[in-house]
């Protein structure tokens, strides 16, 4: 009983010490609290636009289950932007897969991610033409979630 407390004690010390050697920049915020906010990391060329940025990477197996999805909403959107994350094989991936972005931005470094608050992929933001986010999707899209959330939202911010 005593060994296993103090192996507890000692996990919990490791991962105090862990999050104390980070800096603050290293730390991914809660996704879901920059709903409204303005996003990071958004190209100048696409301000005034309403865009879908997707977080994906080649070897995410729910990135390659939505990967259809967003061919689909690429062609009825307009701009959807891909960011790859901690990927070195995108460009083969989109070759053999289509590419339905307007443009990819690399993110070897996890660095955009985590100012997007994004732990793991997929994950997408709808951005509207200010550049605020409007609507976080965790995880891969689904058809329910296109049709339900997503494609009603770019209609109304197309509008705006």
């Amino acid at each position: 009983m005593r060994t296993a407390i103090s192996l507890m004690l000692a996990g919990a010390l490791l991962a105090v010490v862990a999050l104390l050697m980070l800096r603050p920049n290293d730390i991914a915020q809660p996704a879901d609290i920059l709903v409204g906010k303005p996003a990071p990391h958004l190209p100048e060329t696409l301000r005034g636009r309403v865009v879908v940025v997707n977080f994906f990477a080649s070897w995410c197996l729910p990135c390659k289950a939505e990967h259809p999805l967003l061919k689909k909403l690429a062609q009825n959107s307009g701009a959807v932007v891909g960011i790859a994350f901690k990927d070195s094989g995108t460009a083969q991936y989109l070759a053999e897969n289509g590419n339905p972005y307007k443009l990819v931005i690399a993110d070897r470094d996890g660095r955009i991610a985590r100012a997007y608050g994004v732990a793991g992929v997929p994950d997408s933001f709808i951005i509207d033409k200010s550049g605020t986010i409007r609507l976080r999707i965790a995880g891969p899209l689904t058809e329910t979630t296109l049709q339900k959330d997503v494609m009603p939202l770019l209609e109304k911010l197309q509008k705006n």
